[in-house]
């Protein structure tokens, strides 16, 4: 899919089908390249590139170059030459990194056929993009977008007036002790039970990172001292909506049923 949504640690299969150009006895030599270019939160799996469901054969491929995140495989000339019309799949997978972007910051890779156009031996390109999302709650909406640096709703405590619990100055401490009280909560994925765990920062919020759309149970595992531990399981649901193009237009987080907000997307250019 041109647009799609994983937790970190998850894999992402891809898929590039097109075909060898058609090339009459007038050209001497073609190039034909097909390449994938990765952003930095995707990592290459790069033992798991296979063309028409094969390994890579050196009959068909001249030259085959790799990197963490990305890879070009060149197509012989002769081979080319004499197969014209010839449909190539190349599949291969990656896997998504703590480098990866949030919320509205995709993850990309962007696909390139590079062919020869005619016998003097112009080159031209053509490429195609996808999407990958991984979402979190407590960061920016986007760190990239100006004007998009809300951060997207945080879980809180709050005291009986309403108040955010930040964390606690330090205090003198026993060896044994920590210092500083925080809260801390533990999210868990009801589908893959991925355990994701947080504690509050000095706003008093607590940031998951590396979500994928699903369903959630939230329970808090610790308490600032002099409060309460929350032993109720709370029920969080990530919702996402994508364009024609693969970019993300909604973003919905609901907690208990209710709907905390929805972050829609706007593009220039």
């Amino acid at each position: 899919a041109k647009g799609n949504d994983v937790a970190i640690g998850d894999t992402v299969n891809f898929k590039i089908t097109t075909a060898i150009p058609s090339y009459s006895k007038q050209y001497d030599t073609v190039t034909v390249a097909i390449s994938d270019t990765m952003s930095a939160g995707l990592t290459l799996d790069k033992n798991s590139i296979k063309i028409n469901g094969a390994d890579i054969s050196a009959d068909m491929i001249e030259k085959v170059e790799t990197t963490d995140h990305g890879f070009t495989l060149t197509v012989k000339s002769d081979y080319a030459k004499a197969n014209g019309g010839m449909e190539l799949v190349v599949t291969y997978s990656a896997t998504v990194n703590d480098q990866a972007t949030v919320n509205f910051d995709p993850n990309t890779n962007k696909a390139t056929l590079s062919y020869t156009t005619n016998p003097k031996g112009d080159v031209k390109t053509t490429d195609s993009k996808t999407y990958t999302y991984t979402f979190s709650i407590g960061a920016a909406l986007s760190a990239a977008t100006q004007g998009y640096t809300e951060k997207v709703n945080q879980i809180i405590k709050v005291d009986e007036k309403g108040n955010v619990i930040s964390k606690v100055e330090e205090k003198s401490q026993e060896p044994d002790e920590k210092g500083v009280e925080v809260l801390k909560g533990a999210l868990t994925n009801t589908k893959t039970a991925k355990v994701y765990t947080a504690e509050s920062g000095e706003d008093g919020g607590l940031t998951f990172n590396g979500l994928d759309q699903g369903t959630y149970t939230l329970v808090e595992t610790a308490a600032p001292e002099g409060f309460t531990i929350d032993k109720t399981e709370h029920t969080v649901v990530i919702a996402a909506t994508y364009n024609e193009d693969g970019t993300l237009n909604t973003y919905t987080i609901t907690i208990d049923g209710k709907n905390t907000s929805t972050y829609t997307a706007t593009y220039d250019k």
